[in-house]
């Protein structure tokens, strides 16, 4: 008898174990829907691709991370990460604003989570910057007159409080722009 309640204790051990995997398990549809929109944009920034296709597929991306994510499909950092991404690659200041609030998120249920912190920066920056108020991190970058151009950052923020959002210090953002602005091959 002792030995068959060894037994099914260690069952109920594994089923528990098996249960706290499900649920920290990342949603493998939100990591997809992730994977389509990074791949719609990894020609890069200077690359001639279709925006308005892509518009219209990242609206369709969109609206199905809402249902997940309404729905209870998001649990892990990773998958506040995805879904921070999909909506962080919106067209209107509320998509970017839920890009942020997602991507904070990530960061409370993973505080090492570098990726989701950097995004959580960028959401903001890029809802302030569609305001047309000066950025705080400085990360996102503009077509202007056809060269790309750091927009106006607010001066007091420190690489310090940068570096807390996995964001590079503000002379190595602006170092980026002779790589955006080199001429194409």
């Amino acid at each position: 008898m002792r030995q068959r309640t060894v037994l099914v204790a260690v069952a109920l051990a594994f089923l528990a174990a098996g249960a706290l995997w499900s649920q920290t398990a990342d949603n493998p549809e939100l990591e997809r829907l992730f994977r389509e929109d990074q791949a719609d944009r990894e020609a890069g920034p200077n690359a001639d691709i279709d925006w308005h296709a892509v518009s219209n597929r990242d609206a369709e991306r969109r609206g199905r991370v809402r249902q997940i994510v309404d729905q209870g499909g998001a649990t892990t950092s990773m998958d506040y990460y995805h879904a921070a991404m999909v909506y962080q690659h919106g067209t209107e200041v509320p998509e970017y604003d839920e890009a942020h609030r997602l991507a904070v998120k990530a960061v409370e249920l993973d505080p090492e989570n570098g990726k989701a912190k950097w995004l959580a920066a960028a959401a903001k920056d890029r809802s302030l910057m569609w305001q047309g108020k000066p950025q705080l991190y400085g990360t996102q970058f503009k077509k202007v007159d056809d060269r790309w151009v750091l927009w106006d950052v607010d001066p007091t923020i420190t690489d310090e409080e940068r570096a807390k959002w996995n964001v590079p210090p503000l002379a190595e953002q602006k170092k980026k722009l002779e790589t955006l602005n080199a001429p194409r091959p």
